[in-house]
């Protein structure tokens, strides 16, 4: 008997195999299939079943309607692949396998998506290649102007530059703007080694090292122990060496750090060798707070790329909103603001983002946003709506617990608490939605 083709939806960023002796459900309850968590999605809002060969979509008589490419559907309506169903701000795409397709057959799902599709096994997308230099302030400016006079030097560069602020991005425009190719860049996170030591641990060999030609990007280099520091100087002596054909490029050294490296081997607490081997040209990225024109150019492309990967459709900020991100002090940098914007996106009732699904505190902005408004009344016990809003926001994390919990501003272990108190299990039926345990035999 002939096999029907595989058939996913992508839902919250997830790509998730659709089985067809299986109806899917999708709406606000827990025990649907695929869970909503949106104030305008029905309790069961509607159906995807396969009948006849073919896949069809079935609105349940939902209170605000059930989209198929921006028209409102009644009744059944057949899905085509390609289709976007749209469920409150929530977009749902469709997508069918002829036979013999491949992952080359599927440009919107790369190999870990198409993995993913397949196996049931879904993680949260992430963003592909290099970032760009974003920002219209008179710092950013200057910056790019800087990375171009740094860009065609082989000399090692140090990154200055606080928490968050971007100096990863930095360290990738210029190993572009040098032209070495992209796969040349090869960047450590010393975080991971802060702890247990790379010398101590005798993961040395194990450390990917550039290509010749390309770039070894250390990390946040501060945070290396001494005995970590002095075994860099070893593997970074081969890097020294000129390249043994005369017409390839020399690979080249760059670090980042958060603190002042100068004064830190002043102090004893970072080898002085060491520092003058990575700081012979240097580059410093300002705070947020100080490039304030840049804040709404990066808000904006982070809002255009977390809705396309969430799949929801917020499609600007409110003046409200505006006026409370220009406000913000920003103490965490791009990093805070990304984190802002992935959460407002992730979780706001209404098409565009207002001042109140921002968030921010009261103490780093120093007044209540503007505009700050409450959630329409519900009627719904607190229980209820602290289980929609865990729901919500590891639908929109992937399930990912770590980054729930600080969307959530809770610890982790409080989260795994609370899942344990709902009785809330990852997803791991057919259709992918959360499981409560009282509901398995």
């Amino acid at each position: 008997m002939r096999q029907p083709p595989a058939a996913f939806i992508t839902v919250y960023g997830q790509t998730r195999p659709l089985t067809p002796q299986h109806l899917t459900t999708i709406g606000r309850d827990a025990e649907n299939d695929i869970v909503l968590p949106e104030p305008e999605c029905s309790r069961r809002h509607c159906e995807l079943i396969f009948q006849n060969g073919r896949w069809f979509i079935r609105d349940c008589d939902s209170r605000n309607g059930t989209f198929v490419n921006d028209k409102q559907i009644t009744g059944e309506h057949l899905l085509q692949p390609g289709d976007v169903i749209r469920i409150a701000l929530v977009k749902i795409n469709f997508t069918i396998l002829s036979g013999g397709d491949t992952k080359a057959s599927m440009p919107a799902m790369d190999e870990t998506m198409f993995e993913a599709a397949l196996t049931g096994r879904t993680q949260p997308a992430e963003r592909d290649g290099f970032s760009k230099l974003l920002g219209t302030s008179p710092a950013t400016e200057e910056l790019r102007e800087q990375i171009k006079r740094s860009a065609p030097l082989h000399a090692p560069l140090l990154i200055h530059g606080p928490v968050g602020s971007g100096k990863g991005v930095v360290a990738q425009q210029v190993h572009l703007a040098s032209g070495r190719l992209p796969g040349t860049f090869v960047r450590w996170d010393c975080n991971q080694f802060a702890s247990t030591g790379v010398a101590d641990s005798g993961r040395m060999g194990k450390i990917t090292m550039p290509q010749p030609g390309g770039t070894l990007f250390l990390d946040e280099v501060s945070v290396l122990s001494p005995a970590d520091q002095s075994a860099l100087i070893n593997m970074l002596a081969p890097l020294d060496a000129p390249p043994a054909d005369p017409t390839h490029r020399r690979s080249r050294i760059m670090a980042s750090t958060s603190v002042d490296l100068e004064a830190a081997a002043s102090a004893g607490k970072f080898r002085h060798d060491l520092y003058l081997r990575l700081g012979v040209l240097t580059l410093t990225v300002k705070p947020l707070a100080e490039r304030k024109e840049d804040i709404m150019v990066l808000a904006e492309d982070f809002r255009q790329h977390f809705a396309a990967e969430l799949g929801r459709a917020v499609e600007g900020f409110t003046p409200a909103a505006v006026r409370a991100l220009e406000s913000h002090s920003w103490p965490g940098n791009v990093r805070e603001l990304e984190n802002t914007i992935y959460r407002a996106v992730a979780l706001c009732l209404s098409s565009s983002i207002d001042a109140g699904d921002l968030h921010l505190t009261v103490k780093a902005t120093g007044e209540r946003p503007a505009g700050t408004i409450s959630p329409p009344y519900q009627g719904r016990s607190l229980e209820d709506v602290e289980l929609a809003h865990i729901l919500a926001t590891l639908n929109a994390t992937g399930w990912n617990k770590t980054r729930a919990s600080q969307v959530l501003g809770i610890e982790r272990s409080t989260l795994d608490r609370k899942l344990k108190r709902y009785g809330l299990n990852r997803p791991n039926t057919p259709g992918g939605g959360p499981m409560r345990s009282d509901t398995v035999s």
